[in-house]
């Protein structure tokens, strides 16, 4: 880790203050500390990190999202000099940075806090919501990440995800083979509707019934800790897909279906009156008149 650190050095993990207690930013952002500037950069996020980190290295900035819900971006002295000389080199720079501080520092007692969960900087935007003892959105994963709820949390939390797909598509697969349809049906990758809407509702309404089971956890035990993040994740993203199914995608198809079929009919009806001319016409002179 401590290769990692000397190796991968980022102008964003700048903090409010030098080592002599001076100010090095141009303005005090709240959460810029040694304990929770891995939630308000923006560079640190997993999946931000690779646009805002990138964009740091490239400029020598510290781009943050405080505690506040405000969005600033500015150098930091001491730091604006750890520039990447091309973008290859920063999107490396900040892949590098990122591994050594998924465990937390090397300097740190027992070892400082680990990377953020995806788009954790995000909730602080959402100032209200009074939850328990924390006044806001913001200051309750703020302490959540206090207590633990970082990208480690986020991947063992992942699990419980990866066992439901795999169950499902699994089952699907089962399903589709047993019923004589091809390999290359069968087989459960990607998610596209019209080509296999069975996988999809299947996919949702698995999700739906998870995510329901951990809305009631954390409800029952009123501890938000139990908050399946990667879970709810995956059933935002099923809900969007399937409300396009249902309300775009499925109508358009049956529309289709059924027009197909018309069509049909119509074509076979003027090819039965077209038949019926000719053996009705067949060897007769037609007079128009």
């Amino acid at each position: 880790v401590k290769k990692l650190e000397d190796l991968a050095k980022v102008p964003y993990d700048a903090l409010n203050y030098g080592n002599k207690g001076n100010v090095i930013v141009e303005e005090i952002v709240d959460g810029l500390s040694p304990i929770f500037h891995h939630q308000v950069s923006l560079g640190h996020d997993p999946i931000l990190g690779f646009i805002f980190g990138v964009f740091d290295m490239l400029r020598g900035t510290v781009t943050t999202l405080d505690f506040k819900g405000r969005f600033l971006m500015q150098a930091a002295e001491g730091f604006n000099e750890r520039k990447a000389q091309n973008i290859f080199q920063a999107i490396a720079t900040v892949f590098l940075h990122m591994l050594s501080d998924v465990n937390g520092s090397s300097a740190a007692k027992n070892d400082g806090m680990g990377l953020p969960v995806p788009f954790m900087a995000m909730f602080n935007k959402i100032q209200f919501g009074k939850v328990g003892d924390n006044d806001t959105i913001s200051e309750l994963v703020k302490s959540m990440f206090y207590q633990g709820y970082d990208f480690r949390h986020f991947c063992s939390m992942s699990l419980p995800v990866m066992i439901t797909e795999v169950i499902v598509r699994v089952s699907y697969f089962a399903k589709r083979m047993h019923e004589g349809h091809a390999f290359a049906e069968s087989v459960p990758v990607g998610l596209n509707h019209k080509k296999r809407p069975k996988l999809g509702t299947m996919l949702f309404i698995a999700h739906s019934a998870s995510t329901a089971i951990n809305a009631g956890k954390v409800a029952f035990t009123d501890n938000p800790m139990n908050i399946n993040y990667p879970q709810w994740l995956s059933f935002a993203r099923y809900s969007v897909k399937q409300l396009k199914w249902v309300l775009s995608e499925k109508p358009d198809g049956r529309h289709k279906y059924v027009m197909d079929i018309v069509n049909g009919q119509w074509d076979s009806l003027y090819s039965d009156l077209d038949n019926l001319w000719d053996e009705f016409s067949d060897g007769s002179a037609v007079v128009y008149i």
